[in-house]
């Protein structure tokens, strides 16, 4: 007799950034910013993504009702261009480094992820916070000369990384480990053709 055991799994719904021209300039920007790598924990840009919808721990038995709704979801592919920095909460209190996209990347996006919480509102009551389209670059903690960090990511705010066309989205699970967390896809929902 087997026994089938509920697994839990910290789960999200991600849209990955993985052109090389961008991970490059990513890696560039890792350069600018090496005066302060004591004070922040740089994510591997080999996972850069979009967050569109932090789920949390969902059961596995859950996964499968989870990826059906999302194949439902019908979206063309689409290109993002990658052409700003910005930081959570703000520049007083930073905590974060993000890379952001253009104006008209961000309608695609943004319709994404609405189609998201449209996709899975029978299963989840989703809050009202606004979606901001960003890819986190780094976490900072007990920084230090803040106001020399502030002037230089205020210099590069619209720093260039490149243009990636999309062509899929991913309901992934993440296992946090001493070394960054580590990402596994469960499944991948293709966008359609122009």
């Amino acid at each position: 007799m087997y026994v089938v055991i509920n697994q839990i799994m910290r789960t999200f719904i991600s849209l990955d950034v993985n052109d090389s021209n961008i991970i490059e300039n990513v890696l560039n920007f890792h350069d600018i910013v090496s005066d302060f790598h004591s004070s922040m924990r740089l994510v591997n840009p080999n996972q850069l993504h979009f967050t569109l919808k932090f789920l949390g721990d969902v059961s596995s038995d859950r996964i499968q009702k989870i990826s059906n709704l999302l194949s439902e979801i019908n979206t063309k592919k689409f290109s993002a261009t990658f052409n700003s920095i910005g930081v959570f909460p703000n520049y007083n209190t930073l905590s974060i480094i993000w890379m952001g996209v253009d104006n008209n990347s961000i309608k695609f996006i943004d319709s994404l992820s609405n189609n998201v919480n449209t996709a899975l509102c029978a299963l989840y009551k989703f809050d009202d916070i606004k979606f901001i389209p960003h890819v986190t670059l780094c976490r900072l903690k007990n920084l230090k000369n803040k106001s020399k960090l502030v002037s230089l990511l205020k210099n590069n705010s619209d720093l260039i990384f490149g243009t990636q066309e999309f062509h899929n989205f991913s309901l992934k699970s993440s296992k946090l480990t001493d070394k960054g967390p580590l990402y596994t896809t469960l499944s991948n929902f293709k966008f359609h053709d122009v």
